[in-house]
């Protein structure tokens, strides 16, 4: 079936032809659309060539000077973007002589790049832009060439061009995949961290499990990677909370393309191609169980519940967790106290402090203190846990009412002149890095249920504070065998 659509053929020139009149007339069909790219800055650039869903890419590249890594780039992308046909024009043949070794060369290090990538049809040919050569015409300068000239090689692109049919058969249904991602935003794409997956404008939400490397623009190679960056592309897994339809992006390249946005602002923070799906995905189901979160809740008289101290290093809160926890246990309640330097001799001791540790961090412990809470436990942790997207995600985890933000706030000068740790004078000294609150970031609590002001109060009046919140709460109740 012939689409009605325009045949949409992507441009990337050098330098010396960007605006050149001489490609005013690259068609004269008024069903083509014409883009030109090649001014683009490299996030926008990586961004037009994975999304355009182009018909075709045309790279003219400076033989005379030889293959640039832009140009390799933007060939390995639109393989990559299974954009159907990839055009290389090798032009200025005027300038080596119309040397077919040189073009020959030329050829095989673009089909020798990146064969990672399978590209659907790559036609080279050699031109001379400046004489007119090979554009319209066959060049006898270049007889020992035997394919079309540049603008009927074009124009035989369009004319075979067919609507990109969904393919039942290649449709089925998952919500974890290996995926390409094209990372937009200024803020680093973290794994662990939640997005929202966006698919058609159906809105899921979703975690990137897994990053395992990213491509480098300078070598084509893969690189190791715990994050990506306003214009990086990466290769990693994502899980979704359930399955959707999809199909491989090389298959159907709408039913394969989604875009991931900011849970906070809803904006567009990248855009991504499924590879394939993770079969594993669809071999687990959850096992009911006879005893759950109630009845052990019942069997502890208690309502099980999240109190989630968060705050600055030095800013009491550990103190105050453990004076909690105290006096919540001499009321006779079941509770378990979570603290951040303890659970890094254990369960988080292969993690440091970068940003993407941070995010892996608190995700553990949040789920973590999800199965604590689940087993009817009072649940207390103190971690600076300083971004609001995972004290968000951890939340999230939890039932209505399941969690309780606690903000110890003491600003970060007084930390620093407690600095019961030395910490501060070595962060400062350079001796620690990504050091909370002086060379890395602590969001504010915007909304959390209980605000202490550490001050100039005192942990014991701050704990005095949080049971008597507690209690008015009605999060503990009274009842035999527990002294209020």
């Amino acid at each position: 079936m012939t689409s009605s659509k325009p045949f949409h053929l992507i441009t990337i020139l050098p330098p010396y032809l960007v605006g050149d009149d001489k490609l005013a007339g690259l068609t004269t069909s008024d069903k083509m659309l014409i883009s030109d790219i090649s001014g683009q800055a490299h996030k926008d650039f990586n961004n037009t060539l994975l999304s355009s869903y182009a018909d075709a890419v045309l790279i003219i590249v400076d033989g005379a000077f030889g293959l640039e890594k832009k140009s390799l780039w933007a060939k390995s992308l639109t393989c990559l973007a299974a954009i159907p046909d990839v055009i290389i024009a090798i032009d200025n043949m005027a300038m080596i002589d119309y040397s077919t070794k040189h073009f020959d060369v030329l050829c095989e290090e673009f089909s020798e790049s990146t064969k990672e990538f399978n590209c659907r049809n790559l036609h080279i040919v050699p031109t001379d832009i400046a004489s007119g050569e090979n554009l319209h015409k066959s060049s006898a300068n270049m007889s020992w060439y035997d394919g079309l000239p540049l603008i009927p090689l074009i124009e035989k692109q369009q004319q075979k061009q067919r609507a990109e049919p969904t393919r039942e058969d290649s449709i089925r249904t998952s919500d974890q995949f290996a995926m390409h991602l094209c990372w937009l935003a200024p803020t680093p794409m973290i794994p662990g961290r939640q997005y929202v997956f966006d698919k058609d404008g159906q809105k899921f939400e979703a975690g990137i499990s897994t990053l395992k490397h990213r491509l480098n623009p300078e070598t084509m190679e893969h690189q190791a990677a715990k994050c990506l960056f306003a214009g990086n592309i990466g290769y990693g897994n994502i899980s979704l909370e359930t399955a959707i339809p999809f199909a491989p992006f090389e298959k159907d390249r709408k039913a394969g393309s989604f875009t991931l946005k900011d849970k906070e602002s809803g904006e567009t923070v990248a855009m991504g191609l499924i590879k394939h799906s993770l079969r594993r995905a669809t071999n687990i189901r959850w096992q009911q169980v006879f005893v759950d979160k109630l009845a052990r809740a019942k069997q502890k008289r208690q309502t099980p519940f999240v109190l989630w101290f968060t705050g600055l290093s030095g800013s009491g809160k550990s103190t105050i967790a453990s004076l909690v926890e105290k006096q919540l246990h001499a009321m006779g309640h079941h509770t378990y106290l979570l603290d951040g330097d303890n659970v890094r001799h254990g369960l988080c001791r292969d993690l440091g402090f970068t940003e993407a540790d941070r995010v892996e961090n608190i995700r553990r412990i949040g789920e973590i203190s999800k199965l604590m809470v689940d087993s009817g436990l009072i649940v207390i942790t103190s971690f600076i846990s300083p971004f609001r997207a995972e004290r968000r995600m951890a939340r999230e985890l939890m039932d209505e009412g399941e969690f309780i933000e606690v903000f110890v706030d003491t600003p970060l000068v007084v930390c620093e002149e407690r600095d019961i740790k030395g910490l501060y004078k070595k962060a400062r000294a350079g001796q620690i890095a990504n050091f909370t609150g002086i060379d890395s970031p602590y969001e504010n609590p915007q909304n959390a249920e209980i605000h202490l002001d550490g001050t100039n109060t005192t942990a014991q009046e701050l704990a005095e504070e949080m049971m008597e919140r507690l209690k008015a709460s009605k999060l503990l109740p009274v009842h035999a065998g527990h002294e209020i």
